[in-house]
């Protein structure tokens, strides 16, 4: 399916023809494989909580808001580790995942264990950081007008989201904090909306792993959406703060301290995208 060999993923033109889909009509699937997913994937503990993040046996301190916790125990979620796998290696024409490029530091053999899944590189897979980083300025100002164009669209995202501050006419159904808690019950209940939605309606996902599996069942059973997993991309625009993510700093008003900030994520080496 789609190019092998030496094809590698490019961040501008994989951008571009994800926009030109939006523009024609075209369903088409998008699913994040970042950090979170593939630590899971890996069967490590994973603990994100207002103070601190662990992942197996290492723990370092951070802020991040109650939206962000999560927990998976690899010892009572088997269900959901082997639910995350299966989305990594289903394939189909207009499903496209996104896996880290080698701006992101220490995770090239987990990449590469998927891709070997799938039978090598295609077109079907794309950037983890596909929106954000060096891509996100163009994502806002090229493609987010778009999508909030489209009325017919459902976040999937915490109960906190605000998404008619986008576009009045846009639903919401929520996720709770720490989503893991409540597998399966809390993914019944979305898939629950999603099979009954119209035909044609856009749906974007901030649903942290969950969107990983949304993106597969719609795949599978309603290819007629088109689903994208837009990640922390729009939390500025939805009322869910500016901060949590150092590339917000691209959009917002520059100030003192800002244009700092901004010189120095720009700096940063995850902050241009390449595979």
């Amino acid at each position: 399916m789609g190019k092998q060999g030496n094809y590698r993923p490019d961040p501008g033109i994989d951008l571009e023809r994800f926009a030109m889909f939006l523009k024609d009509g075209q369903p088409f699937r998008f699913s994040r494989f970042s950090d979170g997913e593939l630590f899971i994937i890996r069967n490590e503990r994973l603990e994100i909580s207002q103070s601190k993040l662990i992942i197996g046996k290492h723990a370092v301190s951070h802020q991040l808001p109650s939206h962000d916790h999560k927990l998976f125990d690899p010892e009572t979620q088997q269900q959901f580790r082997e639910d995350l796998i299966e989305a990594a290696q289903h394939q189909g024409e207009f499903y496209f995942i996104g896996l880290p490029g080698s701006h992101n530091k220490g995770l090239a053999n987990d990449r590469d264990q998927i891709i070997d899944w799938r039978g090598g590189i295609s077109e079907q897979i794309t950037f983890a950081d596909l929106l954000i980083n060096s891509n996100y300025k163009r994502f806002t100002n090229e493609v987010l007008p778009t999508i909030v164009y489209k009325n017919l669209t459902t976040v999937v995202g915490n109960f906190r989201t605000e998404p008619k501050r986008l576009n009045s006419s846009w639903e919401l159904i929520p996720v709770p904090d720490n989503f893991l808690a409540t597998f399966p019950e809390c993914f019944e209940v979305i898939w629950s909306q999603i099979a009954e939605m119209d035909e044609g309606r856009l749906v974007l996902a901030s649903a942290s792993s969950l969107s990983n599996l949304i993106a597969t069942r719609i795949d599978k059973e309603r290819p007629d959406l088109t689903m994208i997993d837009i990640g922390t991309a729009l939390h500025p625009m939805m009322g869910l703060g500016d901060r949590t993510r150092d590339y917000h700093v691209q959009i917002r008003r520059p100030s003192g301290l800002d244009l700092i900030r901004r010189a120095m994520y720009r700096n940063a080496p995850h902050f241009r995208i390449h595979w």
